[in-house]
């Protein structure tokens, strides 16, 4: 097999086996319609990032149908709306079979409580983004608690800012304001952070942004919570921010994610995206034919340490003060992006006269070239492979690892020269080689992907959940010639 086609076809797997990571249904398969109910607007930063993270993992084939619908309740009356929605949506679905119904946050929930019966009987529904979850939930019903992280923002940015005695907190008067104050208030009094505490509640954002004027620059500062002012006007979370944040001296803290916020130094945030993409996995195995009674809810949101370099550098917060696995937003730009275009259009004008020299010299040089090619499509396979933050590897047509990536070397606890000519025989326990040994004889015997959730235990015992994807790699003639594989570690998903 000519190399530069080896590499093509392994490129094109990998894309193919992360881009659908199902195999797609048959073309006579029928439609599975999936209903999203989103109780607030576009332009609101939790459900458009949960929408995000739904949509990265469905639909993944033709077979899914996603209906979308903006309810807009939080800007209108609750009674009001559910009476028109509840109209509409009988208009609307009335005659539609809707396999699936996905609801993205408490007011969506609750009007899928009180219709269900009657608007949708039976279908299953997934939730997220739903903080006031009650304990005896029906039948049929299954998702994720959104639960902030509260102390461990505050934990944390009291050790980031370890000279600050002064907390000063911003909320409104609405409901939610009101409970998630009441918590912040706890939290500092039962852990005896010995924290001085100022709270903010304005009545319009021209109190807010006075208010913040006023606050030192030796506090903290923490965003809960402001989505309506005492004349009724609705905001989200994300132009409050951006209103008082110019003004503000202090360093800005959240437990929620705001991605068209700026200035938030950071936080262990409720992350929408993730919200949304697990949710989608469930429904995923719902249609797949999983009883939705034997999926879980997941009363723990997977929440993410998510910081703002700009605002790390101003107020002197070190990468190496930072929790493992924190996400850093606003990167300097580097040459190459600050550069792209004119980079671009040289690479290709350069890219146009070496193709000339190249026809012209073909005859002369292909042994060369093809052999500088390959050597430059392996620097940069290996470039992409440790780039990635995934463990990933390649076995050969005997089941051994012919390479591995960093991330892959750091979840199993063993360097690489430890791994390549190895099989999961010589990494594992024999009982779990032997159920990864079949897996994979079944995969290139029947060429195509394969996806499955295990256990699998490091070289120092520990044992930790997975989720692992093989796909064939094929020679030219179509036959297996080897595997390409990702594991996934959901230990916190499953354990929480």
């Amino acid at each position: 097999m000519n190399n530069s086609n080896f590499f093509k076809l392994l490129m094109l797997t990998w894309i193919v086996c992360f881009a659908w990571m199902t195999p797609s249904s048959s073309a006579n398969s029928p439609v599975q319609k999936i209903l999203i109910l989103n109780a607030s607007h576009k332009g609101d930063d939790m459900s458009d990032s949960i929408l995000d993270g739904i949509e990265s993992v469905l639909p993944r084939h033709a077979q899914t149908e996603l209906y979308i619908e903006y309810m807009d309740i939080k800007r209108h009356s609750i009674n009001d709306s559910f009476v028109i929605l509840r109209e509409l949506y009988v208009r609307r679905y009335g005659n539609t079979k809707i396999d699936a119904i996905m609801a993205c946050d408490d007011l969506a929930l609750q009007f899928v409580m009180e219709n269900r019966n009657s608007l949708f009987p039976e279908v299953p529904v997934v939730f997220c983004g739903v903080e006031n979850l009650d304990v005896n939930m029906p039948d049929g019903i299954t998702g994720i608690r959104e639960s902030e992280d509260l102390e461990e923002t505050i934990k944390l940015a009291h050790k980031l800012h370890p000279n600050r005695q002064e907390i000063v907190v911003i909320s409104d008067q609405t409901p939610v304001g009101t409970a998630r104050l009441e918590r912040f208030k706890t939290i500092v009094s039962q852990r005896n952070l010995k924290l001085n505490l100022t709270t903010i509640v304005p009545n319009t954002i021209n109190d807010l942004i006075n208010d913040t004027k006023k606050i030192s620059e030796n506090c903290i500062v923490f965003f809960l919570h402001f989505s309506q002012d005492t004349k009724q006007n609705q905001y989200t979370p994300a132009k409050i921010i951006n209103s008082f944040q110019p003004f503000l001296k202090a360093p800005l803290y959240t437990a929620w994610y705001y991605p068209r916020a700026s200035g938030i130094l950071g936080g262990k945030m409720v992350n929408g995206l993730m919200q949304g993409k697990l949710a989608a996995m469930m429904v995923d195995q719902i249609l797949a034919g999983k009883p939705i009674d034997s999926i879980p809810i997941l009363q723990k949101s997977p929440n993410s340490y998510i910081f703002n370099y700009q605002e790390m550098k101003r107020f002197h917060v070190h990468l190496s003060d930072l929790p493992g696995g924190s996400v850093i937003t606003h990167k300097p730009g580097t040459f190459f992006y600050k550069y792209r275009h004119l980079i671009g259009s040289i690479a290709l004008v350069f890219a146009c006269m070496l193709g000339v020299v190249l026809i012209l010299m073909a005859n002369i040089i292909r042994r060369k070239n093809a052999e500088r090619s390959l050597e430059q499509q392996i620097r940069v396979l290996n470039s992409f492979m440790e780039t990635i933050p995934n463990p990933v590897f390649f076995k050969d047509d005997q089941y051994r690892f012919q390479q591995c990536n960093v991330a892959f070397q750091a979840l199993i606890g063993m360097d690489e020269q430890e791994i390549i000519g190895k099989t999961f025989a010589d990494i594992t326990t024999p009982e779990l080689a032997e159920s990864f040994q079949e897996r994979e004889q079944m995969l290139m015997e029947e060429p195509g992907f394969q996806s499955f959730e295990t256990k699998f235990q490091r070289s120092n015992g520990e044992v930790f959940t997975v989720i692992i994807n093989h796909a064939t790699i094929t020679d030219e003639h179509g036959k297996p010639s080897g595997l390409i594989g990702s594991i996934q570690d959901i230990t916190d998903i499953r354990d929480s």
